[in-house]
């Protein structure tokens, strides 16, 4: 990585053509530099997408409807307080214009919430609390911003996400406290949905994920169990999908949910869950024991899948599953330990065939078509991938291991540990997130993009570096005496492909469909959305299949 003046900050847009598109920003100038409004004019020429920067909430929504119609002269209350402010605020030249202006606004909105009153009007106290915020929020257009206390968004974390299976939204699970909510985001109109799901047993969550085929059931993976959530949305969404940009989700209802709790004793702790491609069953992993539970979504009733610990430590701890991933197919299920050793289940027999790696197994990943397996594990500070050939007469043992190359020296890139790994829908993009090194305490955790592909010759998958995405930068305070200003790089927390991308570049004037969108979550509570714009180059080896 090449290392830029204390002011100086790079910012990945995309990747197009092969090649991540990185932007530069100067502090000082407060914009962009000139050599980034040049890539930026020919990534739009090209129809390239920006998408937005997204700020998790430092606190829970509330409902923006709690069942009652507010009175349109409440209604009209909000544009007359801001009229009042502005008008006030552009004739007024003093130093306290922009405190007189909130002032005015204060007496106006509160004259006519009066007038409401005595007029025998319904107030609707969470339409006034969601006014007052966008009363804030058209302030900051006119450059009269209220600064929020720095300490509330210091220490907001994004514990897991997971997109919708076919609309375009995703939900996070966000800290309150010690405990749990999860907020939907919906990319279309840029705003967080009015929809908050809180209940007692949300806490430690780990992973949540969207059932295949039904985006009404939300499965999220505590401390305790597993809350399965069942959302009723208020207007059919796939009617309204076309209208998505026309909608102003702050009046929308928030949707109707209710769960139901998955508990079995002695498991705790939940890791790892995995959707089976039919959506009926969810596969589980947890700390506290050293085998799987399938779950029936239907029934809610569970199977304990065979413990594949060897008979030499049978009755010992190995620390519990780490890592559930049911392939595209549905006929092998991946149960991985968080010792060196994993399993692959055929799902029809529930037979087993167990395997070692090198180190400690972090995360696994199927290809498109189920004939590949990739896996890295970590072993004295050094991560690996391999590649492995899912064979056998069950199609649950792997014939062959191979290491590829993931660190690559040419452009001076240092083994470190792998903490995450995620593979694109299609099977041409990996993205593996980086440990920093500890001879070098100032590079920390970085997210590298890889092309992947099947090599015919040695029939296993290569991966070609593309580059690191470099994620917004964070703007710290500090005391008088400190350097004013100082830029960190944020830390990628979580990375998530989503399902389904469709391109809207052309190519020989064609539509293009090609392509991935990477989301990824940051160490300062932000959330950002890298589109991938790549020509498909998928082979019959590691052709997508249709699920069953």
């Amino acid at each position: 990585l090449v290392k830029m003046s204390s002011h100086v900050f790079s910012v990945t847009v995309a990747e197009m053509d092969g090649v991540l598109l990185d932007v530069d920003g100067d502090k000082k100038v407060g914009g962009m530099l000139p050599s980034a409004e040049r890539k930026l004019l020919e990534y739009h020429q090209a129809k390239g997408a920006v998408y937005p920067l997204i700020q998790v909430p430092s606190s829970p929504h509330v409902n923006t409807k709690d069942g009652t119609r507010s009175d349109p002269l409440f209604e009209a209350a909000f544009p007359v307080a801001l009229m009042g402010a502005i008008v006030i605020t552009c004739y007024e030249s003093s130093t306290t214009a922009i405190l007189h202006g909130i002032i005015s606004g204060l007496i106006f909105f509160t004259a006519v919430v009066c007038f409401g009153l005595q007029q025998g009007s319904r107030i609707n106290f969470n339409q006034l609390k969601l006014y007052w915020n966008q009363y804030f929020r058209l302030l900051s257009m006119f450059g009269l911003h209220v600064e929020k206390d720095p300490k509330v968004e210091k220490g907001k974390t994004i514990d897991a996400l997971s997109w919708h299976p076919y609309l375009n939204r995703f939900a996070v699970a966000l800290k309150d406290g010690h405990a749990n909510y999860i907020a939907f985001y919906d990319m279309d109109t840029e705003s967080w949905l009015p929809t908050v799901l809180r209940h007692q047993f949300l806490r430690g969550v780990t992973c949540l994920k969207f059932q295949p085929f039904a985006g009404c059931t939300l499965a999220v993976g505590c401390r305790e169990g597993i809350c399965m959530w069942k959302l009723e949305p208020t207007v059919d969404p796939v009617n309204a999908l076309p209208q998505a940009s026309s909608v102003n989700v702050a009046e929308r209802s928030a949707d109707s949910a209710w769960m139901s709790f998955l508990r079995l004793s002695g498991f705790r702790l939940v890791t790892s869950i995995s959707w089976s491609p039919c959506g009926r069953y969810l596969a589980a992993g947890y700390e506290s024991r050293d085998k799987a539970v399938v779950w029936d979504a239907v029934s809610g009733l569970s199977s304990q899948l065979e413990s594949f610990t060897p008979l030499s430590v049978l009755g010992t701890y190995g620390g519990g599953v780490r890592e559930v991933c049911w392939s595209p197919d549905g006929n092998l299920l991946l149960v991985a330990l968080r010792t060196q050793l994993f399993a692959l289940y055929e799902t029809r027999s529930w037979s087993w065939h167990r395997h070692r790696t090198s180190g400690s197994l972090v995360a696994a990943c199927f290809s498109p078509n189920s004939r590949y397996l990739l896996v890295a594990s970590n072993s004295d500070g050094e991560g690996k991938v391999w590649s492995c050939i899912i064979s056998g007469k069950d199609g649950n043992s792997i014939s062959k291991f191979q290491q590829i190359e993931v660190f690559n020296k040419e452009q001076g890139m240092v083994p470190t540990s792998i903490l995450s790994m995620s593979w694109n829908r299609s099977g041409e993009r990996l993205a593996i997130t980086l440990a920093g090194t500890r001879d070098n305490p100032e590079q920390k955790h970085h997210l590298g993009l890889y092309l992947t592909e099947c090599d015919g010759r040695s029939n296993h998958v290569r991966l070609v570096f593309r580059g690191f995405i470099k994620g917004p930068p964070e703007l710290q305070r500090h005391e008088p005496s400190d350097e004013p200003g100082k830029l960190d790089d944020p830390l990628p927390t979580l990375t998530e492909f989503r399902p389904s991308f469709r391109s809207s570049m052309d190519h020989q004037n064609q539509p293009r469909s090609e392509g991935a969108l990477l989301t990824v979550g940051w160490s300062n509570g932000r959330i950002s959305s890298y589109p991938l714009y790549f020509p498909s180059l998928i082979g019959h080896l590691n052709a997508p299949i249709d699920p069953p």
